[in-house]
């Protein structure tokens, strides 16, 4: 579970390697930044949860990274190319 109160976040390669990632703590809009892997085999997904009362946006390095409402949950996608949606967030 990622404490957002004290602001964004860059999480380690051990950190993206939680199935799920929980963000809360905080009323703001805030960044999440996961590793970019090297190549398409390093491609991942995780499940991310946005438990704020704020916009959670899931990013890479890379790109521009996707958004995701208050109370929403989405499997997010990792490529080289940077981040997507695998899911609606719902």
């Amino acid at each position: 579970m990622l404490d957002l109160s004290a602001g964004d976040y860059l999480l380690t390669e051990e950190d993206a390697a939680t199935s799920i990632i929980k963000a809360h703590n905080t009323g703001a809009d805030r960044t999440i930044t996961l590793p970019v892997p090297a190549d398409d085999p390093g491609a991942y997904q995780r499940t991310v949860r946005n438990s704020t009362a704020g916009t959670l946006t899931v990013k890479t390095p890379v790109d521009g990274g996707v958004p995701l409402g208050p109370g929403t949950t989405a499997i997010v996608g990792f490529d080289p190319a940077g981040t997507f949606l695998v899911t609606t967030a719902v």
